[in-house]
């Protein structure tokens, strides 16, 4: 291959000739030209077509995504570092990982001889990886192509030996599905990973009742900008991963950048541990590392998962994995950046299913779900949905037999061994317990601090002002109604707004009530009280101290907060009649799950309770176009709301 062509662009002309003399230093690499500002490196790139490309994200002439933009239409196998990191705002990160920059580093002061070292190690260790990328992929004017993966019958369960391979992607089939109920999925990627997690990630339910942990080969430049990106795309809560936590359903783990992620076993829970060890196949944070020790910790309950990336890591961990009874998964070449990880995993004989990107998801999904009892029949199904839909209006279609299953698998072992059809009809003889219990069971108590943040944001900023003024206008409190508000999160981030936003006489003037289908949940919004986990999502250090005091390892919502807040058990299908309207209502990510007749009855008893030209406010995602004309649409600052007629 013939020497790699870089370009330099900073506006600094001490920095460009450290770059320049760094970048000469390393193997394979010629210094093609320098551009003292982001338009001309744009026209020289554009002439030249360098392979790499270093940036000062700091240039004055031109915005740093639109030229990251640009370089990408010209030719997207160009490298990008960017330099400079400290100056780099979150969106800017966001983008850089969805156009696959090769990473960032900061600079150091011209005069610091150590520093310059350890940027040259840096900036070297970050090019040998595109090296080798590029040597897989093949240059702009030749190619060598990876060979093609073997079918899933072909990778098990010989270890020794590869078939011919074959372009059809293998069946999912019943022997597929895990003999023990998964506890884990661990999932290794790297090369292409950002943009293949934006895609894999979103598509998985909120309710999957296993956590995941992902090793992503990445800078910590990167790492909490990845977080927060995929985060605000799934409904899976995704978090960095930190040490002592207690890996929880519904949640997702990234390692940090630069650190080695493991869980590990103390006091009968598994533990995340966040060390410092040595790198493991060249790679710190490790795919090995994290499947090592979920093949001790998990055994046959864990699902391990291998996606795009460059050389071998994960393949050793998987066969661990493997031996310990768990399932495997490995995306395809064609939907793969690069065939590296996956592939190696392939030609170790240990991949149960070879998959495309796009087919990951249900897979996943269904082997999570999956339960090792006979499955609920269409006719029984038919009868639950019909029993769940008449009590709360949640839609069970024909693909949620899992969900009953894994859902109400503890109360047919609590109810004497009885089917899920057969909880059902003795909840229609009359047992008004077991039948709460089953609708609170199946229900989704998905909920965060701030969730989505521009409805708080433009309340902070604007409406509960106006809304209270109007209030006190009319001589009476501003009343605000948290529909479906699960343990209570929302209430009490609209309660931390409240009085971030309000003078405390004003506070009094504020009441909010939270209400629920599942009574376990409002027993835990009562308490008023969260663990790490909870405050994790959503909860900044600054709002923690504000509004917290921490009470034997918990943290307890202070009494201005907790005084504004009321909770009640309602079934949004059926309420009851209401002495009290409301000013403002959230009823957010609900109408998702009903039907349409039963979201017209939603709306309909939404409106009932609602002041004229009172407010709501709908999940990002939902609309009451072609449901109810009793709302005008307004949008403003990125945030939709309904204001009644």
């Amino acid at each position: 291959m013939d020497s790699m062509q870089a370009l330099v662009i900073d506006d600094t002309s001490g920095y460009r000739a450290l770059l320049s003399d760094v970048l000469s230093g390393i193997t394979g690499v010629e210094v093609q030209g320098v551009a003292a500002s982001g338009k001309t490196g744009l026209s020289r790139a554009t002439a030249q077509t360098p392979d790499l490309v270093l940036v000062d994200v700091g240039l004055a002439d031109i915005g740093l995504p639109e030229l990251l933009n640009d370089l990408r239409a010209l030719d997207e196998s160009i490298g990008v570092i960017l330099i400079d990191v400290d100056d780099l705002k979150p969106a800017t990160v966001t983008l850089a990982l969805k156009l696959s920059a090769l990473g960032a580093v900061g600079r150091p002061s011209l005069q610091d001889e150590r520093g310059r070292g350890d940027l040259a190690a840096e900036l070297r260790r970050m090019i040998d990886g595109f090296q080798t990328r590029r040597l897989l992929r093949g240059t702009r004017t030749g190619s060598t192509s990876p060979s093609r993966p073997v079918s899933t019958s072909d990778a098990l369960p010989d270890n020794t030996t590869s078939k011919p391979a074959s372009p059809a992607i293998p069946k999912v089939t019943e022997t597929l599905i895990p003999d023990l109920p998964l506890e884990v999925i661990g999932i290794g990627i790297s090369t292409g990973g950002p943009n293949a997690l934006a895609e894999l990630l979103p598509a998985l339910p909120g309710d999957l009742p296993v956590p995941i942990l992902i090793v992503q080969h990445i800078t910590d430049t990167f790492t909490a900008s990845l977080v927060k990106s995929l985060d605000g795309k799934s409904r899976l809560a995704i978090f960095e991963g930190q040490e002592g936590v207690v890996p929880v359903a519904g949640a997702v783990y990234v390692a940090p950048g630069g650190r080695q992620m493991k869980v590990e076993l103390k006091d009968a829970q598994a533990r995340l541990r966040i060390t410092d060890d040595p790198p493991v196949n060249h790679c710190k944070p490790a795919v090995d590392y994290l499947f090592d020790s979920i093949s001790t910790v998990y055994g046959a309950r864990a699902l391990g998962v291998i996606m795009t990336g460059m050389g071998a890591d994960g393949a050793a961990g998987l066969v661990a994995m493997r031996r310990a009874g768990a399932r495997v998964l490995a995306q395809d070449e064609a939907t793969s950046m690069i065939y590296g990880m996956p592939g190696a995993a392939v030609r170790a004989g240990v991949v149960d299913c070879i998959l495309p990107l796009d087919q990951l998801a249900p897979v996943i999904t269904r082997l999570a779900m999956a339960v090792p009892d006979p499955e609920v029949s269409s006719a029984d199904l038919h009868r639950i949905a019909l029993f769940v839909r008449e009590r709360c209006g949640i839609n069970l279609d024909e693909t949620k037999g899992y969900l009953v299953q894994s859902r109400w698998r503890r109360l047919c072992q609590d109810y004497g061994g009885l089917t899920p059809t057969q909880l059902v009809e003795r909840a229609h003889r009359g047992d008004e317990g077991l039948a709460s219990l089953l609708i609170d069971t199946i229900s989704t108590k998905e909920t965060s601090f701030f969730r989505d943040t521009t409805p708080f944001d433009l309340l902070g900023r604007q409406l509960l002002k106006s809304l209270l003024v109007h209030a006190t206008n009319a001589g009476r409190p501003l009343e605000i109604w948290s529909a479906a508000c699960s343990t209570g999160q929302e209430v009490y981030s609209l309660g931390m707004i409240a009085a971030e936003t309000l003078t405390p006489s004003q506070c009094q003037q504020v009441r909010i009530t939270g209400s629920d289908l599942s009574t376990s949940a409002l027993d835990i919004a009562r308490a008023a009280e969260y663990g790490e986990f909870e405050l994790g999502r959503g909860v900044s250090a600054t709002r923690r101290q504000q509004h917290f005091t921490e009470v034997d390892g918990r943290w307890r919502l202070r009494e201005q907060v907790r005084a504004m807040a009321h909770f009640e058990a309602a079934n949004l299908v059926d309420l009851p009649p209401m002495t009290k309207m409301f000013d403002l209502i959230l009823c957010r990510n609900i109408a998702t799950y009903f039907d349409v007749s039963h979201r017209r009855q939603l709306f309909a008893g939404l409106a009932k309770r609602l002041r004229p030209h009172g407010i709501l406010i709908l999940g990002s995602t939902e609309s009451l176009i072609g449901v109810t004309d009793e709302f005008v649409r307004e949008r403003e600052a990125q945030t939709t709301y309904y204001l009644h007629r």
